[in-house]
């Protein structure tokens, strides 16, 4: 009774699509128009991956809530590789670059059309020196206890004659340090000439003139990487929200600026990147790649039905009929959603490999019988109401489970996922519909003559033949023992443990594009990570407290953001510090005071000669040829000054000198404020950085970011180098959570939306096969037959996932989503012989015959050609999805056309056997 009712709809609905052929194709072309300039005018596109994922799940929204809170979480960076080795090359590349960036910032600044805010360096105060590594800081120590001369000093003249003093009295430091003493010295005789020579009506500010440029970079520097080798421009873009790509045009304008400038700058590399900049190339590349793999996918597709049946109007009118329900589907996504994203933009690859399939298996059917009936119209719709009564039921079924398949990740909170999902769903009703009307109308107007069908025997190339698989059915044991134990070896891998999901993004991301290579090289090159966890704390006392623990935690490296505040070697340094402090507390005292002579030109000159005479002297014993060049250098700088001195009038002379003393006074003033200053040993405070440097980690609402960096093991085999690896991500955020228990950020928006994608695969994975087995159940009414269809599914997935361990393959967020699609695309094939067992069991190879075998063949034949055009891909995910669901339908096929008709052999040798007997 089911099946008459069922044979009768199908017939009807064969016999309007037939005779009313014009009707039916105004319809939907029609249809067709409308959606094609709604998508046109409508669909846009979402890069921003965040709305990706629902916004109720807690640890997304308090992602949001950082975005929100604290100012750019998304900012773009401009990195600059000077590609400085420590060499004297290097140091002048390095030179070079930091020109190239002061430029380049200055440039990006005064951009408003493209650029909010560009910051390339940053101005320290002295208690900011606490912050620099340990080797570092000790040497700024040292300079500064060096700083007791110029502060015990009165003038100019006295303060020749205590560094002579002091010279004469370390013979025990480095050549380095001497050399750098001398030269930092030569810098402060140059001042003092010039400021003895400048005007009397120009303003004096004899700090400037003392001052070497190393000097000045410690006070205020560019941003640079720990190993001086990157320089950073940190960029906040003019969005613009009106826009479908808000950054779009901005990013276009900064890396115009950068291309331009680097074009007079051969000797450096640059780029632009950023977690922004990375989901917009990756945008960019999925949609490219998506776009030609459909290009191909269709005419791929195309040249192998044309072989396979002999003719060129039956694929093209297959095709044309397939893109009508392509375009239905685009025409829904724009009415339901409005967007596509980087998830489902592959649905029409999908759509085409899978869609063309209910046109295969009608077409298979319609060149074995066509020839049965009349060269009339009659005998063309007689003949199409049989290819539907015989070959609907498994269509719809299969494209039932396959559509439901999909369905079951609409209500995950993976909002990416769940799109896919309803899209790639709905999409595959639309094309069974349109492949239902608008092919057997094309067929009835275009193709309904004898002539049009080149009989089977007469064809040179053959996709099948019943004796090619006539073996299996002869050897039935032995074909189902030899399956059974690939499948058992094939599923070792996964069932211990040796595939473990990715959660790393990178490796999903496209080769070649210029921010994902930028970002790795940040890691590889500049010594530093890009990824950390994000603590937000009420208040500094809070973040102080949180970076102490986060510090003892195995899987954590250091603390950034506000935690710079409180490095973790602060006790030391502070040690250091009183050290210095008592060493210099004669001088620092408030109530010690110099006065400047009023007139010291004698004195001055008194100094001067008897230093040049202590550097002749100097100069006669063994030393290394750098310090002999800095000495030389100083006395050419006090023979200038001398000069300089002797030749001023008389009268003028002393109101010169007494000028220079009374400078020499406010910048050993200044100097004496900068060294109580640094050697300040109470906690430093967020006044003690830069705004450009604290600023991102400062909340709108008060609170302050900690930034919280891995500990990568050094002993892992294989050796782990990314924080992403899934041997290590899962437990530096359980060392995170167990000091903060609401940690966020990027990584751990990575795992969690990894972890995510995930389960919501797993779970639409049982759902499907629910779903498929009552599906199936429903249609066939027996529970063996449901679970035949099945078998060649489990076995697709164990030999599947046994070949992407054999070729060192990973499950990831991307190839994960075959989990469900197999499920309801594989059964479909096994669907197709189960009815043609049930129309005629007695013939050998059972279920492949009357077209049922090359049907199944073509349509997996075509899915595999419309999937495999994604592995060519350059965006890695989209060809280790298009990779791992076609090699998973090839199984499937295999399974199908192996194990199938061997159990099905069986089962026919014992009912044939039980009827022998009565």
């Amino acid at each position: 009774m089911h099946d008459a009712i069922r044979h009768r709809i199908l017939a009807a609905w064969s016999d309007l699509t037939t005779t009313r052929p014009w009707l039916v194709l105004s319809i939907a072309f029609v249809l067709t128009a409308i959606c094609i300039v709604l998508t046109a005018t409508k669909l846009g596109f979402e890069s921003n991956r965040n709305e990706l994922i629902s916004h109720d799940l807690p640890w997304n929204q308090r992602f949001i809530d950082w975005t929100k809170n604290f100012d750019g979480t998304y900012d773009l960076v401009v990195v600059v590789d000077s590609h400085n080795d420590g060499s004297p090359q290097g140091t002048q590349r390095l030179a070079t670059a930091k020109a190239f960036v002061a430029e380049l910032g200055a440039t990006l600044a005064a951009d408003s059309d493209h650029v909010h805010r560009a910051i390339w360096q940053a101005t320290f105060t002295p208690r900011a020196l606490r912050l620099a590594p340990m080797p570092e800081f000790k040497s700024r120590i040292d300079q500064i206890a060096q700083a007791d001369t110029l502060l015990q000093s009165s003038s100019p003249a006295s303060f020749f004659l205590r560094i002579l003093k002091q010279m004469q009295g370390h013979s025990d430091i480095t050549p380095e340090q001497a050399t750098e003493q001398i030269r930092s010295l030569s810098t402060i005789v140059t001042g003092f000439g010039t400021a003895l020579s400048a005007p009397d009506d120009k303003p004096l500010n004899l700090a400037t003139l003392v001052t070497t440029p190393e000097q000045r970079d410690e006070q205020t520097s560019l941003l640079i990487s720990p190993n001086n080798r990157l320089l950073f421009i940190r960029v906040t873009p003019r969005l613009r929200p009106e826009e479908l790509n808000a950054q779009e045009k901005a990013l276009a304008g900064i890396r115009a600026h950068v291309v331009k400038l680097l074009s007079r700058h051969p000797g450096l590399d640059a780029g632009v990147t950023g977690i922004e900049v990375i989901e917009a190339d990756e945008t960019t590349v999925a949609e490219r790649d998506s776009t030609l793999a459909s290009i191909a996918s269709t005419i791929l597709i195309t040249l192998v039905l044309v072989a396979a049946y002999h003719s060129w109007r039956m694929p093209l009118l297959a095709t044309i009929s397939l893109l009508v329900g392509v375009a239905w589907a685009f025409g829904f996504t724009t009415l339901a959603i409005g967007y596509l994203q980087v998830l489902s933009v592959v649905f029409t690859i999908m759509l085409l490999g899978l869609g063309i399939a209910y046109a295969i298996h009608l077409a298979s059917r319609y060149e074995v019988v066509r020839h049965s009936y009349p060269d009339t119209p009659q005998g063309f719709t007689d003949a199409m109401r049989n290819c539907f009564q015989a070959m609907g039921p498994g269509i719809i079924t299969g494209a039932l489970t396959t559509a439901a398949s999909f369905m079951t990740t609409v209500f995950t909170k993976f909002t990416g996922v769940a799109e896919m999902g309803l899209i790639a769903g709905v999409g595959i009703l639309l094309c069974l519909l349109s492949i239902f009307a608008v092919f057997p109308a094309l067929l009835r107007v275009f193709k309904w003559q004898h002539r049009h069908v080149v009989p089977l025997e007469q064809r040179n190339v053959r996709f099948f033949h019943e004796s090619w698989f006539l073996p299996f059915s002869r050897h039935p044991w032995a074909t189902i023992v030899i399956a059974a134990i690939i499948t058992v070896v094939s599923a070792l891998p996964m069932s211990l443990g040796k595939m473990p999901f990715d959660y790393d993004l990178m490796n999903l991301q496209p080769r070649g594009v210029p921010s994902i290579e930028w970002s790795k090289r940040i890691v590889s090159d500049g010594g530093q990570s890009i990824w950390s966890g994000v603590s937000v704390c009420k208040n500094l006392d809070e973040a102080r407290q949180r970076a102490a623990l986060f510090l003892k935690q195995p899987h954590v490296e250091s603390v950034g953001g506000v935690g710079l505040l409180f490095p973790a070697d602060e006790a030391q340094k502070v040690a250091l510090i009183q050290q210095t402090r008592e060493q210099l507390s004669a001088s620092l005292s408030p109530t010690t005071t110099t006065t400047a002579p009023s007139v010291a030109s004698p004195d001055l000159s008194f100094a001067i000669t008897t230093m040049r005479f202590a550097m002749q002297i100097a100069g006669r014993t063994e030393m290394p040829d750098a310090v002999r060049a800095e000495l030389t250098n100083l006395d050419k700088a006090l023979a200038q000054t001398q000069t300089t001195l002797n030749s001023l009038d008389a009268s003028v002379r002393p109101a010169r000198v007494a000028r220079l003393n009374d400078a020499f006074d406010q910048w050993r003033t200044q100097v004496k404020a900068q060294v109580t200053s640094a050697l300040d040993p109470s906690p430093l405070t967020l006044d003690d950085l830069p705004k450009e440097i604290i600023g991102p980690y400062l909340g709108k609402d008060g609170t302050v970011a900690l930034e919280v960096y891995p500990k990568l093991p050094r002993d892992a085999s294989p050796a782990i180098d990314s924080p992403l690896d899934p041997r290590f991500l899962p437990w530096f955020i359980g060392d995170m959570r167990v000091v903060d228990p609401l940690v966020t950020g990027v990584i751990v928006q990575i795992y969690e939306s990894g972890s995510l994608i995930k389960w919501s695969y797993i779970h639409a994975g049982f759902w499907a096969l629910l779903i498929v087995f009552v599906f199936v159940y429903f249609d066939f009414r027996s529970l063996l037959e449901t679970v035949m269809a099945i078998v060649p599914v489990f076995i697709a997935f164990a030999t599947t996932f046994g070949l992407m361990w054999a070729l060192g393959m990973k499950i990831n967020a991307a190839n994960i989503m075959v989990l469900p699609l197999l499920f309801g695309i594989g059964v479909d094939s096994g669907v197709h012989m189960l009815y043609r067992y049930r129309q005629n069991p007695s013939e050998r190879p059972i279920g492949l015959t009357v077209g049922t075998g090359k049907g199944i063949t073509i349509t997996t034949l075509t899915s595999i050609v419309g999937f495999g055009t994604m592995v060519f891909a350059s965006h890695r995910g989209i060809a280790s999805l298009g990779f791992v669901l076609s090699a998973g339908l090839l199984m499937t096929l295999l399974a199908c056309l192996t194990v199938m008709p061997a159990w099905l052999e069986l089962r026919r040798r014992r009912v044939e056997s039980a009827d022998a007997s009565r």
